[in-house]
């Protein structure tokens, strides 16, 4: 591209009129005009300015070749920016199928599902045994964890290979031990106070509790644990 069609672009692109251009260099519009129909060059103060007044290089105005340098440099610009916007949804994608993952695996595991209602019931038994104190709320509680044993005993049912199904019931109960003695043996005192009003101070049951809770939870975890040796 020649000097004078380097002008005519810029001016153009700039929405710039021959004679607001000149007025800005301080030439007349003959002179511009001139300038684009390469009648005539810009004197070097006047390719100083419209370097300036446009934002380019000036060896982009002087050389013919400048022009394929800033081609080739925008291509690797925009090669640059594809390959960021590819790893980019790459990347994004990955992250959705990852989190598309892990929610499918969540609720298609019976064990997930059922930890997680056998400690619900336990949030729920712990708050409705400090509010109420009473045999009925607690019981609807711990109903919740009953549904959560179900529904793992239920899978376990359909589960054909017995190696899987002693895993699993190892797994599950390792883990759930500690959610649900808590609730049985609390409603078992609880039980024992409407038949024998308080047969023991309520700091001593809650250490006896406390302590039946722990043997039973720790035990429980030992026994798996060393089965799977």
């Amino acid at each position: 591209m020649t000097i004078g069609n380097k002008i005519m672009t810029l001016r153009r692109e700039n929405n710039f009129s021959q004679e607001i251009l000149a007025e800005k260099l301080g030439v007349s519009r003959q002179a511009v005009s001139k300038w684009e129909a390469e009648q005539c060059l810009p004197d070097i103060d006047k390719i100083v300015k419209l370097s300036e007044l446009f934002s380019v290089p000036t060896d982009y105005i002087l050389k013919e070749d400048y022009e394929l340098k800033i081609s080739s440099q925008s291509n690797n610009v925009n090669n640059n920016q594809s390959v960021d916007e590819a790893l980019s949804s790459q990347i994004e994608r990955e992250i959705t199928e990852s989190i598309k993952g892990t929610n499918s695996k969540i609720i298609n595991d019976p064990i997930i599902i059922s930890t997680i209602l056998v400690i619900a019931g336990l949030l729920l038994y712990v708050s409705f045994y400090f509010s109420f104190k009473m045999i009925v709320p607690c019981a609807i509680a711990l109903l919740i964890q009953v549904i959560g044993i179900g529904l793992f005993y239920n899978y376990q049912n359909t589960v054909k290979n017995e190696k899987q199904k002693e895993k699993n019931k190892k797994k599950f109960y390792k883990i759930n031990v500690w959610f649900f003695t808590p609730s049985i043996l609390s409603l078992l005192y609880i039980s024992v106070t409407y038949i024998i009003p308080r047969p023991v101070s309520s700091g001593k049951s809650m250490i006896l509790i406390t302590i039946l809770y722990l043997a039973v939870s720790i035990i429980t975890t030992i026994h798996f644990r060393d089965d799977n040796r």
